[in-house]
């Protein structure tokens, strides 16, 4: 950022410089929960490389199925969704629709509980819009870091042997964050983290 995105991002660029230490404090409290707050097996890895749509003859969905069961957790269904929107969701259309999106998935939450006979205290849009909240750093760091390589041209964006042999010095291909129209992709997301969650934070 520093060297491509030009003299308005230096201050972004450099609250990104932080101690791992710092944030992992601050990240590994995002998958804490507390009873009694609604809790689901997760899927783990939920987003668009790991869900297979069948389609009728006017080329609308009308079925699903998930691969890929290799990260489950119990948890909160707020990180399968935070997951599927953040990297399976076109950013402008993420940013401009998310409470639209959320609403769109309590109502099929609600609907699918009611269908199969749950009798447990379903979650209120509003507790669900919270605990997306609570947990934002996840999505936003997810997003950030991994949507550049997923949305690349570049078939050398991510050596993922390299990339965990080296501690995450090598292996990743900085010629994708000088591809046109990525500051526009990910820009916003980076100023939401760094000032909602970077802020107080020290620089190295």
């Amino acid at each position: 950022m520093l060297q491509h995105w030009g003299p308005t991002w230096e201050h972004a660029a450099k609250k990104l410089n932080i101690p791992f230490e710092d944030f992992y404090e601050i990240y590994k409290k995002l998958i804490q929960y507390e009873e009694p707050e609604f809790t689901v097996l997760n899927h783990g890895d939920c987003w668009s490389n790991n869900i297979m749509f069948k389609y009728d003859f006017q080329k609308r969905p009308i079925a699903v199925k998930f691969l890929d069961y290799q990260l489950p957790n119990y948890n909160t269904p707020c990180v399968d969704i935070t997951n599927l929107m953040y990297l399976s969701v076109r950013p402008a259309i993420r940013r401009a629709n998310y409470q639209l999106l959320l609403k769109t998935y309590h109502d099929s939450l609600v609907r699918t509980l009611d269908k199969f006979g749950f009798r447990g205290k379903k979650p209120t849009l509003e507790e669900i819009t919270a605990t997306m909240k609570r947990i934002e750093l996840f999505g936003l760091t997810t997003f950030i870091t991994a949507y550049p390589g997923f949305s690349s041209k570049s078939t050398t964006a991510f050596d993922f042997d390299k990339l965990m042999e080296t501690e995450g010095k090598e292996g990743f291909d900085e010629e994708i964050l000088k591809e046109s129209g990525i500051i526009e992709k990910i820009g916003p997301d980076i100023i939401d983290l760094v000032e909602k969650h970077l802020a107080n934070l020290r620089i190295c």
